[in-house]
């Protein structure tokens, strides 16, 4: 095949740019503006060598597939150039894949998704993950990562990218592979670049969380309950027990209480199982719900319990968004967080717990044990923990303002009402620090904090009086 070329220097040969086919598994699938390019091989020609291999299409009169070189052999043909400079080696598919990667990857030419099918690509041609890694230098970790992006919709993915008009960032891809199941990756694609992207995330994994574990929870109840449907009243019966569909949910957690009521009903929602005893007597006689004050405090109960997911939800999107901070931005925000301090000392009424899941853990028990200390772990943050001063003074603001309750929410000033002015003064003084540095409030969030979400909204009767 090589006879008819001609020889320029050794291994170099001069080929017709109409013997060379692009490859189709170029992982750069737009060459981008090749104005420049075009003109500069017109004036000087092609002062790089392509990289070529035998065709494998025999069908393809052309001889060479381009590896290495496509912007030049595109270029070189809009400048009418006929001849160009290349080096032409025996290749399998792996290998040239693998060597495109590599210079594009060296030039970070490519995208995260063209990444991404690129490996999908190696993969399926028999590849490992370790492999991958070995050959393109990446992490086995972010080959891993970018396998998950190939996953995703491209189309969709590219859509979002043209109507937003940026590329979509690794972290948000990152974050989009928390939710397991591929069907809401794509659709949550839709909410990338908006204020509401991290919050539905979350919402997502937890539903899924539920769904994980509902069998399994469910394989306990006890033989011979009988179902309530989701439109019955379920506060005409004696509730006697509820189970979560929670990862750290225990068998040993659903048991029937030895002196409860005999169980008879269960109800199960999105989140749980409840479990009632027989209908309460008094409701025989077909009371209306209006008319009842258990009705008002079963719906409010229900409502309570929606808004303490959401409000839990909202508190473990400020708490990743603080832990994320880059340290060296306080040097721009100092007259903010000393602002926000003054008003964390009037409304503080301490902040041991948040300090504690900063550093990861859900009790001041297991703080101490691994820190071996036994005072106050604010104490121990300001004093021994690593940081500057600013860093520490911004972290205990947060802490002292931010709670992962919704125990600001759910004040019931009378039996049924849930009193949205409640969360007034602490929830817009954490919003408006973290708004500082640049968090962006979810719809739902901005709902809940000025008091317009429909859960505080009685359903059945109204407020109690």
């Amino acid at each position: 095949m090589y006879q008819d070329l001609e020889l320029t220097k050794k291994g170099v040969f001069m080929v017709s740019t109409g013997d060379i086919v692009p490859n189709p598994d170029n992982p750069r699938k737009d060459l981008g503006d090749l104005t420049e390019l075009t003109e500069s091989i017109r004036q000087n020609g092609v002062l790089q060598n392509l990289l070529l291999a035998e065709n494998p299409d025999e069908s393809d009169p052309r001889p060479y597939m381009a590896v290495l070189g496509h912007r030049r052999h595109a270029s070189a043909i809009a400048a009418g150039v006929r001849d160009v400079p290349a080096i032409v080696k025996k290749m399998t598919r792996t290998e040239m894949i693998q060597a495109m990667l590599q210079e594009n990857m060296q030039r970070q030419d490519l995208t995260p998704l063209e990444e991404a099918q690129s490996f999908q690509m190696m993969l399926d041609l028999g590849e490992t993950v370790k492999s991958i890694s070995e050959a393109t230098g990446f992490s086995q970790a972010t080959v891993k990562h970018r396998v998950e992006i190939a996953r995703l919709d491209p189309e969709k993915l590219k859509a979002r990218e043209a109507e937003t008009g940026t590329q979509i960032t690794i972290g948000d891809l990152a974050k989009l592979e928390e939710v397991k199941d591929i069907g809401r990756r794509n659709k949550l694609l839709e909410m990338i670049g908006t204020s509401n992207f991290n919050y539905y995330v979350s919402e997502a994994v937890q539903k899924e969380e539920y769904a994980r574990n509902e069998k399994r929870i469910m394989d306990l109840l006890p033989e011979g309950l009988k179902k309530l449907k989701a439109s019955e009243p379920n506060w005409k019966y004696q509730i006697i027990t509820a189970w979560k569909f929670k990862d750290d949910t225990k068998a040993s957690d659903c048991a029937i209480p030895k002196k409860s009521v005999p169980p008879v009903y269960y109800q199960k929602t999105e989140s749980a199982v409840r479990i009632y005893g027989a209908m309460k007597e008094k409701y025989a006689g077909g009371k209306k719900d209006s008319e009842d004050p258990a009705a008002r405090k079963a719906d409010y109960e229900s409502r309570s319990a929606a808004l303490q997911e959401i409000c839990a939800r909202m508190y473990g999107l400020r708490l990743d968004f603080v832990k994320n901070l880059p340290r060296n931005i306080l040097s721009q925000k100092k007259d903010a967080v000393l602002q926000y301090a003054a008003r964390a000392i009037a409304h503080a009424s301490g902040c041991n717990l948040n300090i504690v899941n900063y550093y990861g853990y859900t009790d001041t028990d297991a703080f101490w044990q691994d820190h071996d200390v036994f005072s106050d772990p604010v104490d121990w943050f300001i004093e021994d923990a690593p940081g500057g001063g600013a860093w520490k003074l911004f972290i205990t603001t947060w802490a002292a303002f931010d709670v992962p309750r919704a125990t600001w929410h759910l004040e019931n000033s009378w039996k049924t009402e849930i009193v949205p002015e409640c969360c007034a003064v602490k929830d817009d003084a954490i919003y408006s620090l973290l708004m500082e540095f640049g968090y962006k409030m979810s719809d739902e969030e901005i709902l809940i904090v000025t008091g317009k979400h429909e859960l505080y909204t009685p359903k059945v009767g109204g407020a109690g009086k």
